[in-house]
């Protein structure tokens, strides 16, 4: 290995670690509570240190909302690969969400503004392009095979995902291991009520 690949790989393993110290900080206190000084007192480094990958807070938050983002979609894709209709197809994909947000509560809460972080929505869309791909494409599939003609896609979409993130909210999000469990059944539920009626109606628009 040449000094140069040994200096690259050493990099990244350093903003690797500051981006977990900073996630088990937020797990253990909350966001607000997370500076650059204590997650260099986390990897046992100096503050300028962590300055030389992360120039604020705000850009090291902003690096964990794109990864997070990279991180659900991966795992919506992976949920979904053994689907054997679309329907089912579509429900797992909600079951990954929920199951990614129970996973990941301090993550979650940087990919949607909560627990006092602050959000930047135009970056935000952008890191949740894919997420939306995912959902989209499946949704369509699911209409071919309904020969459902959807009026708006799009926004069924944000519908689906406006009440994924509603739940999640409500009984993932600083609630019990017990409560956050209750979420997968009720998103399957919400999820098989809207496409019952979107097999009716076209869906929302």
């Amino acid at each position: 290995m040449n000094l140069k690949k040994r200096r690259d790989l050493e990099k990244q393993a350093m903003r690797r670690g500051i981006l977990d110290a900073a996630r088990r900080l937020a797990r253990r206190e909350d966001w607000s509570a997370v500076t650059i000084r204590k997650i260099a007192e986390q990897i046992q480094y100096s503050s300028p240190m962590v300055y030389e990958y992360f120039s604020s807070k705000d850009d090291l938050l902003l690096a964990l909302l794109r990864e997070g983002f990279s991180e659900l979609a991966a795992t919506m894709r992976h949920a979904s690969q053994a689907a054997v209709e679309p329907e089912e197809h579509l429900l797992r994909i909600g079951d990954a969400y929920c199951q990614f947000a129970r996973a990941y509560p301090e993550l979650y809460q940087v990919m949607h503004g909560l627990g006092g972080v602050p959000l930047d929505s135009q970056a935000r869309m952008q890191a949740a392009y894919e997420v939306c791909q995912i959902t989209l494409e499946a949704l369509e599939v699911w209409a071919k095979a309904k020969e459902v003609t959807l009026k708006n896609p799009e926004e069924a979409v944000e519908l689906l995902w406006a009440c994924l993130h509603g739940l999640v909210s409500l009984y993932v999000m600083g609630r019990s291991q017990e409560e956050s469990l209750r979420v997968e059944l009720m998103a399957r539920q919400v999820g098989h009520s809207l496409l019952n009626t979107w097999s009716f109606s076209g869906g929302p628009g």
